[in-house]
């Protein structure tokens, strides 16, 4: 298996074929492999790895959920992350391919810098379960990558890390239980 940063999705809906992306570095050390988690400055490392011929396990840090999958080559990686604390619906399918760091695979426009700042949100809009929320995003300096998050009344979504292209704001986290995916357009107003 190649070592360094691997482009992972979780297909979150087969029929509309949403992907979550997230990055990971795989690195061995006197042949023990360990895998590590990129969020924007998050790193999570993953210790707990097995690698038996072409399957691949990779079981998470404090959280009750593992990776199953096998190997194609040395450059591909297929199966599904398995939620143990779910009764229904516990397992998502999962690929990863070697050498890609774009966690989006969206074309690279010059950064607009227009979601950098403080932004008034609301989650499911005209529902029951109507929320507010403020974001706050920044670009890292000279690049087209977004970081921030969602500061709501009970806590954060982490450290979103992702990308903007042609007025739309791309944003995923993967950290062994929270599978994040936002998607933004910007309206004109």
């Amino acid at each position: 298996i190649k070592t360094g940063i691997w482009r992972c999705t979780l297909l979150l809906n087969p029929e509309k074929q949403w992907e979550l992306p997230f990055n990971f570095e795989i690195k061995n050390t006197k042949g023990n492999f360990a895998l590590v988690i990129h969020n924007a400055q998050e790193r999570i490392t993953v210790e707990e790895v097995t690698l038996t011929k072409d399957s691949l396990i990779f079981k998470m840090p404090v959280f009750d959920t593992e990776f199953r999958t096998q190997l194609t080559g040395d450059s591909i990686i297929k199966g599904l992350w398995i939620n143990h604390t779910k009764k229904e619906n516990k397992s998502i399918a999962f690929s990863a391919r070697f050498g890609n760091k774009n966690r989006f695979i969206v074309p690279v426009e010059k950064p607009t810098n227009f979601y950098d700042g403080r932004w008034e949100c609301t989650f499911s809009t005209e529902t029951k379960d109507s929320s507010k929320a403020i974001g706050i995003f920044k670009h890292v300096a000279n690049s087209s990558i977004v970081e921030g998050t969602f500061l709501t009344e009970t806590g954060d979504y982490r450290f979103l890390e992702g990308t903007e292209n042609n007025g739309k704001l791309y944003l995923s986290c993967f950290d062994g239980s929270h599978a994040f995916l936002f998607l933004a357009e910007h309206n004109g107003t």
